[in-house]
């Protein structure tokens, strides 16, 4: 990962139920569910009219550097000029506080979204659900989805439509 200076936008990008769905034809080298060039060319569409930078949250953060399938995850962003320019740090179980962690250590960070399919109650409990657009693991990151994202790092939140799934489980994956 080539680290750049954090902007004052951010999105905190969750990879599955994101950049992909159940749907997702692409595999990665390993043979995992890959991602989407339609997911990202609409990932493409927030950071090009917010100039956001992208902050990896996803537990494929987790994987080596030199991992096929990481490898892979960066050339499918490259493919539309996008790159990951930091990543959290695996702290605990909750991501909201993982987050939270690094709006902290990132004070230039002055506004931020959260992408993530699951995760909603931890991100309620941290103080975040207003920064956070849970997608949809069966359709992935949508044209709607977009349009909150930008609201959103545009501080323009009275215009954001939010929904509260934050008693739903997680669909049960690993982590």
């Amino acid at each position: 990962m080539q680290e750049t200076i954090i902007k004052e936008k951010c999105i905190y990008l969750d990879i599955d139920g994101v950049l992909n769905s159940d749907k997702t034809l692409a595999r990665t080298p390993n043979r995992y569910i890959g991602i989407s060039s339609d997911k990202v060319k609409l990932l493409k569409e927030i950071v090009k009219a917010t100039d956001a930078c992208i902050v990896l949250s996803s537990s494929w953060r987790l994987m080596e550097e030199y991992d096929e399938d990481k490898k892979y995850l960066y050339k499918q962003l490259r493919y539309k000029d996008l790159k990951i320019v930091d990543q959290t740090k695996k702290l605990s179980m909750n991501r909201g506080l993982e987050i939270s962690k690094h709006l902290e250590e990132h004070p230039e960070i002055k506004s931020f979204v959260i992408l993530d399919d699951e995760f909603a109650l931890q991100f309620k409990e941290c103080g975040l659900s207003k920064h956070y657009i849970q997608t949809d693991y069966t359709t992935g990151l949508t044209k709607d989805d977009v349009m909150k994202a930008i609201k959103i790092l545009n501080d323009e939140f009275d215009n954001v439509n939010y929904k509260d799934n934050s008693n739903e489980e997680h669909f049960g994956r690993e982590l």
